[in-house]
């Protein structure tokens, strides 16, 4: 078999070179020849003074220097393009099937003419640049490999569409806001899928969400200051956009923005406010600045992390405490206290009477069970066995010293009732708090006083 360079090779795997010369195959794929010279796999002979000649006729020196095929010496570290000659053992090394062997591009058998390259046999149709699609000239050896397959060194290097993932052959256009190339037919609208066109060189599209809009597609954003359209960079901010120059503190008028959003500010009665101007708010817990999210909580502002409760320590992060001993007190930990009544727990107003706690709805008339109303502060009721009894139907009785209505705590004695101040001696008018005597439903405090 006549190989592509004028080599010839023999049923026996031998590889005669065109000057005569026999070169034997090495476990690696490279062929020993006679002269002592090693013929690489990727075509490049390695002579036997240290000298590597390559493909295209440029050869390295010992010292890493290239002197290319004009003559020009380039220092050590050149890179030479990277050419692939036919890499002979590989294809030697192919099962056979009959008479041929595997293409390596349609994967159909080779049994005729063939060509050799990256390792494989080709049909010689098959063997074309997977860019251009142009056969390779008789004796160019100037491809490169791209994914696998040959290509010629300027097309695999040329811009491959974003689009279709096609070689731009021609018109390349660029965005500039995007990575990648596109063939002009193929940049469209991300919504409507329409070609965008260009004026002047200028795309005429925006960008939204990192993808190209045209212009019939596009949000159009009204600036929430000039109340102008947005027709280019905006700053999203406060729920509105606005040109980057429009976007400004509220107090001192300089700008706020930064590329493509606003910059550091804080609101302040509905308008931005630059970190310069801003009102700065410290935690009344650790002392430090608040600059995001604070609690406002008796009279003063915390870090939510630091507005903890006072008896377990963990932050009240609900909003749900109770103050006591002038100290928050989370739901969990604070003191729950009974309606005497309905033995529900007070969770609002409540109401002390008795020496215990009512819901105000639930301090009733033992008698009527209307509501016991206050007034300034005082309860409109009296005790009675214990109960409260509203005015309305409590038992009114009159002093049997002076013939006024008691309201109040009853003394009874020598089967009347008496204001407790108003029960004293007949004789001496000393009140009486202890034993006494009596005569004729009158009472003595002592037998000095009691009548002879």
């Amino acid at each position: 078999m006549k190989l592509p360079d004028g080599s010839v090779k023999f049923p026996d795997g031998r590889l005669q070179r065109p000057d005569g010369t026999f070169a034997r195959p090495s476990p690696d794929g490279s062929y020993l020849l006679s002269d002592g010279s090693t013929l690489l796999p990727n075509g490049v002979l390695k002579l036997p003074n240290g000298h590597a000649l390559h493909p295209d006729g440029s050869l390295r020196l010992p010292d890493g220097s290239v002197k290319l095929p004009d003559g020009t010496l380039r220092p050590a570290g050149h890179q030479l393009p990277s050419y692939n000659l036919p890499c002979f053992s590989s294809a030697i090394s192919h099962q056979r099937r009959g008479e041929g062997m595997e293409c390596g591009g349609c994967g159909g058998f080779v049994t005729g003419t063939s060509k050799l390259g990256f390792g494989k046999v080709w049909h010689p149709q098959c063997f074309v640049c997977c860019q251009c699609h142009r056969p390779f000239e008789e004796d160019d050896y100037s491809f490169v490999p791209l994914d696998g397959l040959p290509a010629h060194p300027e097309c695999a290097t040329k811009h491959v569409c974003a689009g279709c993932n096609k070689p731009i052959v021609g018109t390349v256009l660029k965005a500039d806001l995007l990575d990648g190339a596109w063939h002009p037919e193929c940049f469209r609208c991300s919504r409507c899928s329409q070609p965008i066109s260009t004026t002047d060189g200028v795309l005429s599209c925006v960008m939204e969400d990192g993808k190209a809009v045209c212009d019939t597609c596009r949000t159009r954003r009204t600036c929430a200051a000039c109340l102008q359209e947005i027709d280019g960079q905006a700053i999203n901010a406060m729920e509105s956009s606005w040109h980057p120059e429009c976007f400004n503190c509220s107090k001192c008028k300089q700008a706020i923005g930064t590329e493509g959003e606003g910059g550091s500010f804080k609101i302040e009665d509905g308008q931005p406010v630059c970190e310069r101007c801003r009102e700065r708010v410290w935690c009344s817990s650790c002392g430090e600045e608040i600059e995001g999210q604070a609690i406002t909580a008796l009279d003063t502002t915390w870090h939510p992390r630091c507005f903890t409760c006072s008896k377990c320590a963990d932050p009240i992060d609900t909003g749900s405490f109770k103050i006591e001993d002038g100290k928050p007190v989370c739901d969990r930990c604070r003191k729950r206290v009974v309606c005497a009544a309905c033995n529900l727990e007070i969770d609002g107003q409540a109401l002390t009477a008795l020496g215990t706690t009512w819901h105000t709805s639930c301090f009733k008339c033992s008698k009527c069970t209307q509501p016991i109303a206050t007034g300034g502060g005082r309860l409109s009721c009296v005790m009675e066995k214990g109960k409260p009894v509203c005015n309305n139907c409590r038992v009114r009785h009159q002093c049997a010293q002076c013939k006024t209505e008691i309201s109040g705590q009853v003394m009874t004695a020598l089967g009347k009732k008496w204001h407790p101040a108003c029960f004293s001696c007949n004789h001496c008018k000393k009140k009486i708090t202890g034993s006494f005597f009596h005569k004729d439903g009158v009472p003595y405090c002592s037998q000095d006083c009691y009548p002879k």
